[in-house]
């Protein structure tokens, strides 16, 4: 029973470190982005990666910054 645990604890792994080479190709673009978010206090790289992944780096979509709260709130 441990030897399937420990088996299945691998292909998970190995999943997730297939995901997250996935995400850091497409990432790969907004590196400064990301590095910029990431040294903001409470952010981390998963969340500044979420939130490029959700808002883009084209904050002119929003004319002010009231607009991006207003559609964070119902996104």
């Amino acid at each position: 029973m441990l030897k399937r645990i420990d088996e299945r604890i691998d292909d998970l792994s190995a999943k997730v470190e297939e995901l997250t080479a996935h995400i850091d190709q497409q990432v790969a673009p907004f590196a400064t982005q990301v590095a910029q978010l990431d040294e903001v206090t409470g952010v981390g790289l998963v969340c500044a990666q979420e939130l490029i992944a959700e808002i883009g780096v084209d904050m002119a979509v929003f004319p002010t910054a009231a607009h991006l709260v207003a559609w964070a709130k119902f996104a």
